[in-house]
């Protein structure tokens, strides 16, 4: 493992998974979150969270995983089934390495989906989860599940075909309420992200296994992970669903099934507010979020 560090923050680079894979951690508390990004193109952690490091690194101490694949980690190097079992077993590796036991997740989109299959494979490791929008937990029960895949897969599968300034704003766009939130800071930021993880693509990366299919360059959605709500049984942890009410990707009608069969789970929504709660409803985010870990753990169990 390497380690630079920069202010209050350390970069490490630890081997995990056959491959090299980059957390930021930052924060004195015992108490641990690790914060996982969402999947689409030129994603990190860092670029999913960044904004939220200063209220949340008061309280917690607080690793930035990138999975492979995204931000400064390497390329994904299994070739299973699941890529959730896959990044599930990454994390797992990262936390022995930096000596945390047990921690608290929040998960936005397929951050969401990983932390949830980590909670349900290793609940003794588990903490709390806040899960934005998590990818393949939802449940659809109004709006049709096939035609969202059709949208998301034409959306992203356009911008990883051919990545660029217009492709990666018109994902973006579909990610939040506000689209003046892409502007050219953003795009920029997340079309050099996506060149640095994918110079030299893996057909074997599950990035790629998520969304492109190798034959036709079409977005498939793999039902070994795409499918975790049949799991949600089995969450013991408590757990705090945050949706945006406008999210198109992951409509808010999808959070009802996790919401009735997580044992321990309550849901907040917000009004215009896309995707990525977590930055068009910053502060109203960390709050909800603060609250929710810092309650005692007596008052969110059944």
């Amino acid at each position: 493992m390497t380690q630079t560090t920069t202010g209050s923050s350390r970069s490490h680079f630890v081997e995990a998974g056959n491959t090299l894979v980059h957390a930021i951690t930052t924060g004195d508390s015992p108490e641990t979150i690790v914060l996982i990004h969402g999947g689409g193109p030129g994603a990190s952690s860092w670029s999913n969270f960044s904004q939220n490091v200063p209220a949340l690194s008061e309280q917690f101490s607080l690793v930035l995983l990138d999975l492979p694949g995204y931000g400064k980690s390497g390329p994904a190097a299994d070739d299973g089934d699941s890529a959730f079992d896959y990044y599930a077993g990454i994390v797992e590796d990262v936390l022995d390495h930096l000596g945390v036991e047990r921690a608290h997740f929040i998960g936005n989109s397929l951050g969401g989906g990983v932390s949830f299959r980590f909670a349900a494979t290793r609940p003794e490791r588990t903490g709390k989860l806040v899960l934005l929008g998590p990818a393949g937990v939802n449940f659809p029960v109004f709006t049709p599940s096939g035609k969202i895949h059709t949208y998301l897969g034409k959306v992203s599968g356009a911008l990883l075909r051919e990545p660029g300034p217009d492709t990666m704003r018109a994902f973006i766009e579909n990610m939040v309420y506000d689209r003046s939130l892409a502007g050219d800071e953003v795009v920029e930021e997340r079309l050099v992200d996506l060149a640095a993880a994918t110079g030299a693509p893996d057909p074997a990366s599950p990035m790629y296994k998520m969304w492109l299919d190798a034959k036709d360059r079409e977005v498939r959605f793999n039902p070994a992970d795409f499918e975790s709500w049949r799991d949600c049984h089995k969450i013991s942890a408590p757990t705090l669903l945050l949706w945006g009410r406008d999210d198109i990707f992951v409509p808010v009608d999808g959070a009802l099934y996790p919401l009735q069969y997580m044992p321990n789970a309550e849901l907040q929504t917000f009004g215009k507010c896309g995707h990525w709660v977590q930055v068009e409803q910053q502060c109203e985010f960390d709050q909800a979020t603060l609250e929710f870990l810092t309650r005692p753990a007596s008052t969110t169990q059944n």
